[in-house]
């Protein structure tokens, strides 16, 4: 098995590990919320709901092709992007950000296409999502500063994202 195979296979196997932990998650949430019926309800507390807004990409520029956009990975580890099959952008851990020209962005999305619609980096620029196509993508993944502050974030909140979020 040559080492793209073997690479391949461990991303498949950290994704299904990932699903796995979703789910747990996803459960303990019900568990802790979950109200017994031999149990008198308590006083309800005011909980500030976090609203989760979906962006708006109406009235944006196409950026230009010398713009810098930055790209943040959200892989645990390391994330190598191809550009142009000459030139790499490497990123060494999750959280890294990195500033890369609008027409290398459009080559890296077209040669890493399907990391792009999962989520494995995130692109920082709304105006760059939109032109690249990758809006209806962008709803379900999950940024950097919510992964975060992911305790901030109220139940009901966060079985709403949990099902969306990004496998990587």
């Amino acid at each position: 098995m040559s080492e793209i195979d073997e690479l391949r296979k461990e991303l498949r196997d950290s994704q299904k590990q990932q699903n796995e932990i979703n789910a747990r998650l996803l459960e303990m949430l019900a568990g802790f919320t979950a109200q017994k019926p031999s149990e008198e309800k308590p006083a309800q507390k005011k909980v500030q709901e976090v609203v989760i807004p979906k962006k708006n990409y109406t009235g944006l520029k196409q950026p230009r092709p010398d713009s810098m956009i930055r790209l943040q990975s959200l892989t645990k580890g390391e994330l190598c992007l191809n550009v142009n099959g000459n030139v790499a952008i490497n990123f060494e851990k999750y959280g890294d950000i990195k500033p890369v020209l609008y027409s290398e962005l459009v080559n890296i999305v077209n040669n890493n296409r399907s990391f792009a619609e999962k989520g494995t980096f995130y692109i920082m620029d709304d105006s760059a999502v939109f032109y690249l196509g990758l809006a209806r993508f962008y709803d379900h993944i999950m940024s950097w500063e919510d992964i975060e502050n992911i305790e901030t974030f109220s139940d009901d909140a966060l079985r709403q994202m949990l099902p969306k979020a990004s496998d990587f």
